[in-house]
């Protein structure tokens, strides 16, 4: 298994800039320096000479950050925490200085059942569109569905406590009732 990591902010329009690169098992480095798997140009310096580690282990690829500006989830913006591993799922995007990247999850051909000896990599199945508007829009969607699935399954709740706690309340004026009619 490999990933591949895509530029999908406007230093993809550079041409100094390689806007892709796929990391193996073996994991590398992102970051400015020479000395990077991936090197990312920086005259700002808000990219760490070396920024983040990308290792495999377990079956999934991690992202660390190993910088002095921090790491960012793309999404809500949030900085991932420092030197901590953090799994990097298919669509999952980063930020790293000016740099926005996604991450994309791939399969070799040859590890499907009667793929022969085709060995070019496959996207894997829940791929995203190579159109980094379009991936961003179908991971928003996949994300709005699971939202809405967590939603349904609350208000399931909420409706099953509500009934329970209709029936208890019909019951307790019930016995309320006899009560009341005894007094008299």
């Amino acid at each position: 298994m490999d990933i591949m990591f895509e530029i999908v902010s406007r230093q993809k329009f550079s041409p100094e800039v390689r806007v892709t690169t796929v990391f193996g098992e073996a994991g590398g480095i992102i970051g400015r320096s020479d000395e990077c798997d991936w090197i990312l140009p920086d005259k700002t310096k808000q990219v760490s000479r070396k920024h983040a580690i990308i290792t495999c282990y377990n079956g999934s690829f991690h992202i660390e950050d190993i910088s002095t500006n921090g790491t960012f989830n793309s999404l809500g913006r949030e900085r991932l925490p420092a030197n901590t591993p953090v799994i990097v799922n298919h669509g999952d995007g980063f930020i790293l200085g000016e740099y926005t990247i996604m991450a994309r999850l791939m399969q070799q051909a040859d590890s499907y059942v009667g793929a022969g000896d085709d060995s070019r990599a496959l996207f894997a199945e829940s791929a995203l569109s190579l159109n980094p508007i379009d991936a961003m829009n179908q991971e928003a969607a996949r994300r709005t569905d699971e939202a809405a699935q967590e939603k349904a399954a609350m208000l399931k709740t909420i409706g099953q406590l509500t009934l329970e706690r209709d029936f208890l309340m019909a019951q307790a004026h019930e016995r309320n009732k006899g009560v009341s009619l005894r007094r008299k």
